[in-house]
């Protein structure tokens, strides 16, 4: 999404199926119209609450010709965070990706897996360039350095599919490690400005010690997305303090970032926290479209402006 935007963007038509079963069609064979609304950017995003979506068409782009990935590593937080402001405010770098992992998902990584990533090691990141050889080259030069300058304990470098993806597979081993060494986690995820993302983080690492949970942090750092696991190993029922905890998150990061949806949605689990980021005439607004497209409330009720308490997010051994 940094680079290339989100799926909206690439969304030329659709075929919906209504509730009343009728069906229409959206967007235009042109390349430019302005006539009407446009229901096409209406209906993605509904999450499936206004109608049934049968066919889609899809804008497509080249594959690059080369992608390069840099794996940085860094004693704390505000250093790798300091990384990211060099690479994408200060220098201006067009990344493909920023990932980042705090230190419990990098712990986590280290006894489920018998990595070699050393102790001292409190986050990641993990950036993707891609363009013609040499660009990539260059920027993964610049990146390398950036990271240096801003306290990296190392850095590697791939050029390789077979090295890059090697280097994925630390990212993509988060989540199961997360589960695989904790008995219990629960799972959000949330959005802030760029520049807020430090303090968002802060606030969560806060509350998660005000309410004597582990919150484990990893993300998309680059767009401001970051996925949250709230850490449980005392076997107890946990339900309400997760929910509290869950609930002043969501709180305090709307009051830092006026977002608390990120990239997965409103659902169920988030429908009863979308007044804190919308005001009371947009969401009857919204309403009022629901109403209109969907009267007896068949098409996925209860998501996005449901009222739901229960946290269903959550993964137990």
């Amino acid at each position: 999404g940094m680079k290339y935007g989100v799926t909206r963007e690439y969304v030329l038509a659709m075929e919906i199926v209504l509730p009343d079963g009728s069906v229409i069609n959206t967007g235009r064979k042109t390349l430019k119209s302005v006539a009407g609304y446009d229901l096409t950017r209406f209906f993605v995003g509904s999450e499936g609450t206004l109608g049934v979506l049968t066919k889609i068409t899809l804008k497509l782009l080249p594959m690059p010709e080369k992608i390069g990935t840099v794996i940085s590593f860094f004693s704390d937080i505000d250093s790798a965070l300091n990384a990211t402001d060099s690479i994408l405010i200060k220098n201006h770098l067009h990344v493909r990706s920023l990932e980042f992992a705090d230190k419990i998902c990098i712990d986590a990584i280290r006894e489920s897996t018998e990595g070699e990533i050393p102790e001292e090691v409190g986050a990641l990141l993990l950036i993707d360039v891609d363009g013609n050889e040499k660009n990539v080259a260059n920027d993964i030069s610049r990146i390398d350095a950036l990271c240096r300058e801003n306290s990296a304990l190392n850095t590697s470098i791939a050029n390789t599919d077979e090295k890059r993806n090697t280097l994925w597979d630390i990212w993509k081993s988060i989540s199961p490690s997360l589960f695989k060494v904790n008995s219990m986690e629960f799972n959000e995820d949330c959005s802030a400005p760029r520049s807020k993302v430090k303090e968002a983080l802060k606030k969560v690492y806060e509350l998660g010690k005000a309410h004597s949970l582990q919150v484990a942090a990893f993300g998309n750092v680059g767009e401001g997305h970051v996925h949250l696991s709230v850490i449980c190993n005392n076997g107890k029922v946990v339900d309400v303090p997760v929910n509290n905890l869950i609930s002043q998150i969501f709180k305090d990061v709307v009051s830092v970032s006026r977002s608390n949806r990120s990239a997965q949605g409103v659902g169920d689990t988030k429908s009863e926290y979308i007044g804190l980021e919308l005001a009371p005439h947009e969401i009857e607004i919204m309403r009022d479209l629901k109403r209109m497209f969907d009267p007896k409330s068949i098409m996925n009720p209860g998501k996005t402006f449901g009222n739901s308490s229960v946290h269903r997010n959550t993964h137990y051994k």
